[in-house]
Protein backbone atom coordinates (compact mmCIF):
# COMPACT_ATOMS: atom_id res chain seq x y z
CA UNK A 1 0.00 0.00 0.00
CA UNK A 2 2.78 2.42 0.90
CA UNK A 3 4.52 1.70 -2.41
CA UNK A 4 1.35 2.72 -4.28
CA UNK A 5 1.02 5.80 -2.10
CA UNK A 6 4.66 6.75 -2.68
CA UNK A 7 4.05 6.39 -6.42
CA UNK A 8 1.27 8.99 -6.15
CA UNK A 9 -1.67 6.64 -6.64
CA UNK A 10 -4.80 8.52 -5.45
CA UNK A 11 -6.67 5.20 -5.19
CA UNK A 12 -4.22 4.13 -2.48
CA UNK A 13 -5.02 7.27 -0.50
CA UNK A 14 -8.75 6.74 -1.02
CA UNK A 15 -8.44 3.16 0.24
CA UNK A 16 -6.58 4.34 3.35
CA UNK A 17 -9.25 6.98 4.03
CA UNK A 18 -12.02 4.41 3.71
CA UNK A 19 -10.12 1.93 5.86
CA UNK A 20 -8.94 4.15 8.72
CA UNK A 21 -11.04 7.34 8.79
CA UNK A 22 -13.55 6.24 11.41
CA UNK A 23 -11.09 4.66 13.86
CA UNK A 24 -8.79 7.67 13.64
CA UNK A 25 -11.70 10.03 14.34
CA UNK A 26 -12.60 7.92 17.40
CA UNK A 27 -8.98 8.00 18.60
CA UNK A 28 -8.55 11.75 18.12
CA UNK A 29 -11.99 12.45 19.58
CA UNK A 30 -10.87 10.74 22.79
CA UNK A 31 -7.90 13.05 22.90
CA UNK A 32 -9.77 16.24 22.05
CA UNK A 33 -13.33 15.53 23.26
CA UNK A 34 -14.65 17.32 20.19
CA UNK A 35 -15.96 15.46 17.13
CA UNK A 36 -15.60 18.37 14.71
CA UNK A 37 -12.05 19.09 15.83
CA UNK A 38 -11.24 15.37 15.62
CA UNK A 39 -12.49 15.20 12.03
CA UNK A 40 -10.43 18.27 11.14
CA UNK A 41 -7.32 16.71 12.67
CA UNK A 42 -7.86 13.41 10.86
CA UNK A 43 -8.42 15.19 7.57
CA UNK A 44 -5.17 17.06 8.10
CA UNK A 45 -3.42 13.76 8.93
CA UNK A 46 -4.43 12.32 5.56
CA UNK A 47 -3.35 15.52 3.80
CA UNK A 48 0.05 15.31 5.48
CA UNK A 49 0.38 11.61 4.67
CA UNK A 50 -0.24 12.45 1.01
CA UNK A 51 2.01 15.51 0.94
CA UNK A 52 4.87 13.63 2.62
CA UNK A 53 4.33 10.30 0.84
CA UNK A 54 7.84 10.29 -0.62
CA UNK A 55 9.43 10.11 2.82
CA UNK A 56 7.68 6.91 3.97
CA UNK A 57 9.38 3.56 3.52
CA UNK A 58 7.39 1.03 1.52
CA UNK A 59 7.64 -1.37 4.49
CA UNK A 60 6.03 1.18 6.81
CA UNK A 61 2.62 0.20 8.21
CA UNK A 62 0.18 2.89 6.98
CA UNK A 63 -2.07 2.58 10.03
CA UNK A 64 0.81 3.31 12.39
CA UNK A 65 1.94 6.29 10.32
CA UNK A 66 -1.59 7.71 10.31
CA UNK A 67 -1.91 7.27 14.07
CA UNK A 68 1.45 8.98 14.58
CA UNK A 69 0.51 11.95 12.39
CA UNK A 70 -2.97 12.23 13.95
CA UNK A 71 -1.54 11.97 17.45
CA UNK A 72 0.99 14.72 16.83
CA UNK A 73 -1.65 16.98 15.32
CA UNK A 74 -4.02 16.30 18.22
CA UNK A 75 -1.30 17.08 20.75
CA UNK A 76 -0.69 20.39 19.00
CA UNK A 77 -4.43 21.06 19.14
CA UNK A 78 -4.52 20.26 22.87
CA UNK A 79 -1.75 22.73 23.55
CA UNK A 80 -3.47 25.41 21.51
CA UNK A 81 -6.95 25.11 23.03
CA UNK A 82 -6.33 24.41 26.67
CA UNK A 83 -6.40 20.84 27.85
CA UNK A 84 -7.77 21.63 31.29
CA UNK A 85 -11.08 23.05 30.05
CA UNK A 86 -11.77 19.98 27.92
CA UNK A 87 -10.93 17.62 30.77
CA UNK A 88 -13.35 19.36 33.13
CA UNK A 89 -16.09 19.23 30.49
CA UNK A 90 -15.40 15.53 29.90
CA UNK A 91 -15.47 14.67 33.60
CA UNK A 92 -18.74 16.52 34.03
CA UNK A 93 -20.25 14.62 31.10
CA UNK A 94 -19.12 11.23 32.46
CA UNK A 95 -20.28 11.90 35.98
CA UNK A 96 -23.62 13.27 34.83
CA UNK A 97 -24.88 9.90 33.50
CA UNK A 98 -28.05 8.77 35.32
CA UNK A 99 -27.81 5.55 37.37
CA UNK A 100 -30.39 3.41 39.13
CA UNK A 101 -29.72 4.02 42.83
CA UNK A 102 -27.69 6.39 45.01
CA UNK A 103 -25.42 3.48 46.01
CA UNK A 104 -24.75 2.68 42.36
CA UNK A 105 -23.99 6.34 41.73
CA UNK A 106 -21.46 6.35 44.55
CA UNK A 107 -19.84 3.07 43.46
CA UNK A 108 -19.59 4.12 39.83
CA UNK A 109 -18.28 7.58 40.64
CA UNK A 110 -15.67 6.15 42.96
CA UNK A 111 -14.58 3.52 40.44
CA UNK A 112 -14.63 6.00 37.57
CA UNK A 113 -12.48 8.48 39.47
CA UNK A 114 -10.08 5.73 40.50
CA UNK A 115 -9.71 4.52 36.90
CA UNK A 116 -9.24 8.07 35.59
CA UNK A 117 -6.71 8.83 38.26
CA UNK A 118 -4.85 5.55 37.68
CA UNK A 119 -4.69 5.94 33.90
CA UNK A 120 -3.81 9.64 34.06
CA UNK A 121 -1.23 8.84 36.74
CA UNK A 122 0.70 6.62 34.37
CA UNK A 123 3.83 8.16 32.88
CA UNK A 124 3.08 9.69 29.48
CA UNK A 125 4.66 6.97 27.32
CA UNK A 126 3.08 4.19 29.37
CA UNK A 127 -0.34 5.86 29.19
CA UNK A 128 -0.07 6.28 25.41
CA UNK A 129 0.87 2.62 24.94
CA UNK A 130 -2.02 1.51 27.14
CA UNK A 131 -4.62 3.71 25.40
CA UNK A 132 -3.50 2.77 21.89
CA UNK A 133 -3.55 -0.94 22.72
CA UNK A 134 -6.67 -1.19 24.89
CA UNK A 135 -8.93 1.47 23.41
CA UNK A 136 -7.82 1.47 19.78
CA UNK A 137 -6.72 -2.11 19.25
CA UNK A 138 -3.32 -1.32 17.77
CA UNK A 139 -0.78 -4.12 17.76
CA UNK A 140 2.51 -3.68 19.55
CA UNK A 141 4.21 -3.24 16.17
CA UNK A 142 1.74 -0.52 15.16
CA UNK A 143 2.17 1.20 18.51
CA UNK A 144 5.95 1.01 18.13
CA UNK A 145 5.76 2.69 14.73
CA UNK A 146 3.21 5.26 15.96
CA UNK A 147 5.36 6.29 18.92
CA UNK A 148 8.68 5.67 17.13
CA UNK A 149 9.90 3.19 19.74
CA UNK A 150 10.93 -0.48 19.69
CA UNK A 151 8.24 -3.19 19.94
CA UNK A 152 9.98 -4.56 23.04
CA UNK A 153 9.67 -1.12 24.64
CA UNK A 154 5.95 -1.24 23.90
CA UNK A 155 5.70 -4.66 25.58
CA UNK A 156 7.67 -3.43 28.59
CA UNK A 157 5.55 -0.27 28.90
CA UNK A 158 2.31 -2.30 28.66
CA UNK A 159 3.45 -4.76 31.30
CA UNK A 160 4.38 -1.90 33.61
CA UNK A 161 1.10 -0.07 32.90
CA UNK A 162 -0.99 -3.14 33.68
CA UNK A 163 0.92 -3.79 36.89
CA UNK A 164 0.48 -0.18 37.99
CA UNK A 165 -3.23 -0.16 37.14
CA UNK A 166 -3.78 -3.50 38.87
CA UNK A 167 -2.17 -2.14 42.02
CA UNK A 168 -4.05 1.14 41.89
CA UNK A 169 -7.41 -0.55 41.28
CA UNK A 170 -7.01 -3.72 43.35
CA UNK A 171 -9.52 -2.55 45.97
CA UNK A 172 -12.22 -2.63 43.24
CA UNK A 173 -11.37 -6.06 41.88
CA UNK A 174 -13.96 -7.94 43.96
CA UNK A 175 -16.53 -5.12 43.94
CA UNK A 176 -19.57 -5.80 41.70
CA UNK A 177 -20.00 -2.96 39.24
CA UNK A 178 -23.55 -1.73 38.72
CA UNK A 179 -24.63 -1.12 35.17
CA UNK A 180 -26.38 2.13 34.20
CA UNK A 181 -30.15 2.14 33.74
Amino acid sequence: MMASLRAGDPDALQWLVEQYWQELVVYVRRLLDDKDAAEDVVQEAFVRLWEQRARWWTSTVPRAVLYRIARNLALNEIKAEGFRERQLRLQHRWLGAPLQTPIQVLECEELHQAVLQAVHGLPTRRREVFVLARFHGLTYREIAETLDIAPQTVANQMTAALATLHGALSRFMDMPVASPA
